[in-house]
């Protein structure tokens, strides 16, 4: 049954959090905000922030996800930087640029094997890019306010 109850309240941040995932073995949870940073939470019964990604963010985290095999996360924030980070040793693995950087990249998605990620752009531009060695694979413009797409032709 849905008993509507708060399971558990996380504290300690200065800022808003803007986004918040699970790790894949449900053992921790990563946050991003207005606090230009990733917090890692243990969870269990005294949960507390474990670790911190901080290094070289000039803006709010807007989009983070973690890899399947949790290894990774990926970060997506304002002045369009990508950043991919190992989670274990917390050292930047990457920062991928490709994105505006007058704007925010509101969606990083890692792909189910791990090997490729997506991000989505406030400048239309969804974009994606191999893990394995930091490189774009392609980019592609979105489409905007349900217009067709610039290279379909219209229906006749």
């Amino acid at each position: 049954t849905d008993s509507r109850i708060i399971y558990q309240t996380l504290t300690g941040l200065k800022a808003r959090p803007n986004v918040a995932v699970f790790s894949p073995d449900n053992e921790f949870v990563f946050s991003g905000g207005s606090d230009n940073k990733v917090s890692v939470w243990s969870l269990g019964t005294d949960p507390k922030i474990v670790k911190t990604f901080e290094e070289g963010y000039k803006g709010p985290i807007k989009s983070l996800d973690v890899s399947p095999d949790g290894k990774y996360i990926a970060t997506g924030s304002t002045g369009g930087s990508i950043k991919i980070w190992d989670v274990q040793s917390t050292n930047l693995v990457y920062e991928l640029m490709g994105h505006d950087k007058n704007k925010d990249v509101n969606a990083v998605a890692f792909s189910p094997d791990g090997k490729t990620l997506a991000s989505g752009g406030e400048d239309g531009t969804i974009i994606l890019w191999n893990i394995e060695n930091g490189t774009m694979i392609g980019s592609r413009s979105a489409q905007k306010n349900g217009e067709n797409h610039p290279e379909k032709s219209p229906r006749s």
